[in-house]
């Protein structure tokens, strides 16, 4: 089998994880097994090629000769590639209930089918041109299943102290003392008087 069959593992995941965000499924059972589908279909196709496919690298595209992005299987590459196959359907099941209360479920495993293709990327590459590129779209792909969500904890964050930033001269409530950040928090009364 030519090794040119070493892209199909790694653009399938890719183009299923990309459909995913426009088909916008509300149905949580359908995006489940249609994830779930795209992630055994990769697996089982890496197995055929961690088989079939020779040593012998492809070269997808060069820039010049020495740079170039190629995709090799070799015996590292293929060890990476098995451990990656096997434990990404096991933590798509995870995934699933981790996720089911998420309003972000549906990017969420968009981008986490999409990594499942960029990884094998990672594990297929054959020279330092094609490993860069394929850890930075892993950068990529990886930092949009989560920026909505740090971005609102960071956006709370800078909120709460710019209101409390500078604000001494509050007027605080009986039985309020400064918290750490300036808020008021409630100190509890002693349940009996200290003596003087």
């Amino acid at each position: 089998m030519s090794s040119l069959f070493l892209i199909i593992p790694i653009l399938l995941p890719i183009i299923g994880g990309y459909l995913l965000i426009p088909m916008n499924l509300e149905n949580k059972t359908i995006r489940n097994i249609y994830s779930m589908a795209v992630v055994c279909i990769t697996s089982v196709l890496t197995w055929i090629a961690l088989w079939k496919v020779s040593v012998v690298g492809v070269t997808l595209y060069s820039f010049t000769r020495g740079f170039s992005i190629d995709l090799r299987a070799d015996a590292p590459a293929k060890m990476f590639a098995l451990m990656v196959s096997i434990m990404w359907p096991l933590v798509m099941l995870y995934a699933f209930e981790y996720m089911s209360g998420s309003r972000r479920a549906n990017s969420f495993f968009a981008f986490y089918i999409m990594t499942y293709g960029v990884t094998l990327g990672v594990a297929f590459a054959a020279n330092m041109t094609s490993l860069y590129m394929f850890y930075e779209m892993l950068s990529l792909v990886t930092i949009q299943a989560e920026r909505r969500s740090r971005w609102t904890a960071g956006l709370y964050s800078c909120t709460m102290q710019y209101q409390n930033c500078g604000d001494t001269e509050r007027k605080r409530e009986p039985g309020t003392e400064p918290g750490p950040s300036g808020v008021s928090v409630e100190v509890e009364k002693p349940l009996h008087k200290e003596s003087p």
